[in-house]
């Protein structure tokens, strides 16, 4: 498309500097790929708008500090480290033209958002929607932003990138204003969290008429959290065969933030920073004082004397003999735990920690695992269970490590003693576990050193006063108290993550809870000192029993996906439909009847059945009793039942009689019952021949 040679470009940036007006001359026959130079000059006013050009890229638009969950031309939502705008490039063309709609994002120092793919996934990705297009054709979102590899599969843009998306006017279309609608949903992550997923709506509307040189900025807001991932259009919103205008430079943003991201983003994100190492050194606090608290345990204390008189009597009378095995000891003890932490590392990967951490608890299985770990472990603390003590740690091989004496013996010792205690310091190990997977590799690596630490302290303190010894509680019945009494810090934390599940998942989470106290129970049933085969067998019984629980739970007891377009039953309504001679199926279910989930799973929600109701043009209405409701028990008592499950089927005709579906059904009886009512008709057939019931 040319352009008069002399064109005024005014672009405006909000930042830490002031706003600045570009002047140009641009080439009314540009190459394709080839950017103009643009001379910087004097200073406009912040409510300047852009003039450019639509097959150029709009290199630069507002991206000042937005109020968190506000609308306006640039918006920060909830907590989210990115600032986001939208412009509308140019805002008027003519029919048979295309315009650009140039989607930024500006991520704070440290974070990043991840890649579009325009599939159906929503995690570990930006999802980007055509949620409105007034008959326009819109094309899918393209940029040439640098992406980084996650791993994995994951991919993401750190810095500044932009998203420019084709808006083709089709020819005759008639002039006027166009609304559009993009819905983005978004996570922003750094190296070790990310903060939970956002959506955002980006609204303007495209001029059809004379075509203008003028950009116009869209209107962001917060939108529903999932408006996006339960959008029909998720993956199919965008128009195949629309492309950028002719010449049009795609767009990248930077790689790295700059100016264009205002002062207090920068100092939002840098306050963000050290909440996150407050929070962190928190968290070490609490691992100092934990390993300090292993001590008192049962498996610990009674130990701890008899380790420090040995070292006495091996030292004699030089203290500094002491010292050093003392430290050998301690080193022992942190061997192990740097060996756990390599481990946890190891998860980590498995797990996916490339992705961000923080990403995992979006994940439902993720948040069911470390539920049911932070009980199991609960339940060891209480005595329906024990951690069973790794095989070599009781090899006669061992035992010879052991009873060696000098350094290397301490460290032997400490390492193994550390090993032995696994019955007691085993669930505090699953409770670092579950907290770790959300650190980096470098916060691992401290939080089990800090354990570590802390389990070491009565010898570290020996070193400068040997006479701690002697202030060191006697063993006796209160260790098994104390044992017990942990038990309950760790039960609030799996009611903690089990608050984090989504509702509907909850009761298939506790059921699963309850068959992974079974199993544990089925493993303390068999004392250690039994045989390994026998233990073997009750480890394979509960792994079976909680498996069981994972399928009888998240089988049963949690949401179906319905393919079937759900009704809720109202009485007007459905003699209405009747009236208007629609075959009607009506099911009667509530959450606590397992045999309504077991018809709706395996007799109702079937293929076969959706497509005789779809083919019979079959209105699907529900009536759930979840909750006492006088209108379904007035339903109920007509049909003449008052239990459920229970399925009337209403062939078309207000004077039809109801094929009436009792109990437990099969897929065979309900394609029946619906061959019987046969397909919907329009009132007018009803009149002329009535359909008998």
């Amino acid at each position: 498309m040319p352009f008069n040679d002399d064109v005024k470009v005014s672009v405006t940036g909000v930042g830490a500097a002031a706003t600045t007006t570009q002047e140009t001359k641009i080439d009314s026959t540009p190459k394709a790929g080839e950017l103009t130079q643009i001379d910087e000059s004097e200073v406009a006013p912040p409510s300047a708008v852009a003039e450019v050009p639509p097959q150029f890229g709009f290199e630069s638009f507002g991206t000042g500090n937005s109020d968190t969950d506000s609308s306006g031309e640039t918006l920060r939502a909830g907590k989210s480290h990115a600032v986001w705008s939208a412009m509308l490039v140019p805002a008027s063309v003519k029919a048979g033209a295309t315009a650009v709609i140039e989607l930024k994002a500006i991520n704070d120092p440290g974070y990043h958002v991840y890649d579009f793919r325009g599939d159906d996934e929503i995690n570990l990705r930006t999802v980007i929607i055509a949620n409105e297009k007034s008959g326009l054709k819109v094309g899918t979102p393209v940029t040439s932003a640098h992406l980084e590899d996650a791993g994995l599969g994951a991919k993401y843009h750190d810095g500044e990138v932009v998203w420019q998306i084709p808006v083709q006017v089709p020819e005759g279309t008639k002039n006027g204003d166009y609304p559009l609608e993009l819905l983005v949903r978004f996570n922003t992550c750094n190296a070790s969290s990310c903060d939970p997923p956002q959506t955002i709506s980006a609204r303007g509307a495209l001029k059809v008429g004379d075509a203008a040189e003028t950009a116009v900025a869209m209107t962001l807001s917060t939108a529903d959290k999932n408006a996006a991932e339960d959008s029909p259009i998720l993956a199919t919103s965008f128009d195949a065969g629309v492309a950028l205008p002719a010449g049009t430079i795609v767009r990248s943003g930077t790689t790295a933030p700059d100016s264009a991201v205002d002062l207090a983003a920068y100092e939002d994100a840098e306050a963000e920073s050290e909440d996150d190492e407050y929070s962190f050194a928190f968290t070490l606090a609490v691992a100092l004082v934990a390993g300090f608290i292993l001590n008192f345990m049962p498996c610990v204390l009674p130990v701890l004397g008899l380790k420090v008189m040995s070292f006495a009597n091996q030292a004699g009378n030089s203290h500094a003999r002491v010292v050093g095995l003392n430290l050998a000891y301690v080193a022992g003890i942190l061997a192990v735990f740097l060996v756990l932490a390599g481990l946890t590392i190891g998860a980590q990967q498995i797990t996916g920690s490339a992705f961000g951490w923080g990403q995992q608890f979006t994940y439902l299985w993720f948040k069911v695992f470390l539920a049911c770990l932070m009980f199991a472990m609960a339940l060891s603390f209480v005595g329906v269970w024990e951690i069973p003590i790794p095989g070599f740690a009781t090899s006669n091989k061992s035992s010879e490590l052991m009873e060696k004496d000098g350094m290397l013996g301490a460290f032997f010792k400490g390492g193994l003693t550390t090993v032995l205690a696994t019955p007691c310091s085993g669930p505090l190990l699953g409770w670092a576990l579950g907290a770790s997977l959300t650190f980096s590799s470098t916060q691992v690596l401290l939080m089990y050193l800090t354990i570590g630490l802390g389990l070491s302290s009565p010898f570290l303190v020996l070193c400068f006063y040997p006479k701690f010894v002697e202030q060191l509680p006697k063993p006796g019945a209160w260790m098994d108290t104390l044992k017990q009494v942990l038990a309950f810090p760790l039960l609030l934390t799996a009611v903690f993550f089990v608050q984090t599940i989504e509702a509907d998942w909850r009761i298939a989470t506790l059921t699963m809870l309850i068959f992974v106290w079974f199993g544990c129970w089925l493993i303390g049933k068999v004392p250690v000192y039994e045989s390994a085969d026998k233990r073997l067998k009750a480890w394979s019984s509960a792994i079976v029993a909680i498996a069981l629980g994972g399928v009888i739970g998240f089988g049963f007891m949690g949401p179906s996906d319905s393919e079937l377009d759900w009704v809720p039953y109202d009485e007007a309504q459905l003699k209405r439909f009747r009236a208007e001679g629609k075959t009607v199926m009506l099911d009667f279910t509530a959450n606590w009847c397992l045999n309504c989930k077991y018809n709706t799973r395996y007799a109702i929600e079937v293929q076969n059945v959706v497509s005789k109701v779809e083919e019979n043009n079959v209105v699907t209405m529900l009536a759930d009793w979840t909750s006492r409701d006088e209108a379904i028990g007035d339903k109920l008592k007509e049909l003449k039942s008052n239990s459920i499950p229970l399925m009337a089927i209403y062939p078309p005709g207000s004077d039809s009689k109801p094929i009436i579906l009792r109990d437990i059904l099969s897929e065979s009886t309900v394609l029946k019952a619906l061959e019987q009512a046969g397909p919907s008709v329009g009132p007018e057939r009803l009149t002329s021949a009535p359909i008998s019931p």
